[in-house]
């Protein structure tokens, strides 16, 4: 290789060391991203400082094509997942992202399933932190805090999957966001009885079914714009009757199904939707 053409090509990797740094560029904003990832759920959510979690991995590999477009090509590390519960739509993900990326701690509460995934995810956190989460803890990562208030109930004595579902407050100064999982409106009440549940931001809880997201709790979160995650099959999510309450409380309602990935950006006195 003669001296020209190894000038040209350190010019060429500078140029692309500079680029990827300007777009990863830190800077004072929480980013909180919903992804599009068809029937499920995953949501992104990187500090200022640059701490970053994913919030469950959706149904399949798509997760990880998300993860690629909003994070440094060269960062194959995550500081948190977590998983909100077991079920496919929710666990799916994590499996290729749990092989893929060196995760630093994994949180979720523990709840058993049966399932072939639930298997593979105990064998790859073999190696892993693993941290078990109750209502009322609270984890602080950079400039947010993030204040658990379910699994409410003991998750060994709960049936049902999405009652085990994490539920927490994302809080970045004035800015709140509550990320729901697929809890059941039968287990929302002991949460507007426990907890101050006001957050401009409401993920709304398992894809919009009729079974879950009360009118007494929307008026206790009391959003300003509703998140739903949701796929083309959808099993009848959104429910019509979620999304009249919505409308009759004049709450804006984003789908990723139609809007694709969701970009909300916080710094600390104003949350900002990425156009």
């Amino acid at each position: 290789m003669n001296k020209k053409v190894a000038l040209i090509l350190l010019i060429l990797i500078l140029c692309n060391i500079i680029a990827y740094s300007l777009i990863f560029k830190k800077d004072n904003n929480l980013k909180v991203i919903f992804f599009d990832i068809g029937q499920g759920d995953s949501i992104f959510i990187e500090t200022s400082q640059g701490h970053q979690i994913l919030v469950d991995g959706g149904p399949n590999n798509s997760v990880l094509n998300n993860l690629e477009k909003f994070m440094n090509p060269f960062d194959k590390s995550i500081d948190m997942v977590i998983l909100t519960h077991t079920d496919k739509d929710h666990l799916g993900g994590l499996i290729s992202v749990l092989k893929i990326y060196d995760v630093d701690v994994f949180v979720w509460t523990g709840a058993p399933s049966d399932s072939n995934l639930f298997y593979e995810l105990n064998e790859l956190l073999a190696n892993k932190k693993v941290v078990t989460v109750d209502a009322f803890d609270k984890i602080w990562a950079g400039d947010i805090e993030l204040q658990i208030y379910n699994p409410i109930k003991d998750v060994n004595t709960i049936k049902d999957s999405n009652a085990t579902s994490i539920v927490f407050k994302l809080i970045h100064g004035n800015s709140k966001f509550l990320l729901t999982g697929d809890l059941p409106s039968n287990f929302e009440d002991d949460l507007i009885e426990k907890f101050n549940l006001k957050s401009s931001i409401l993920k709304v809880g398992h894809h919009g079914s009729k079974y879950s997201t009360s009118e007494e709790f929307v008026k206790a979160v009391y959003p300003s714009c509703a998140i739903i995650s949701v796929g083309k099959n959808n099993y009848g999510h959104p429910a019509e009757e979620v999304l009249n309450l919505l409308q009759d409380n004049n709450i804006k309602t984003l789908r990723t199904d139609t809007h694709g990935n969701i970009v909300f950006y916080s710094n600390k006195e104003n949350i900002f939707l990425k156009k």
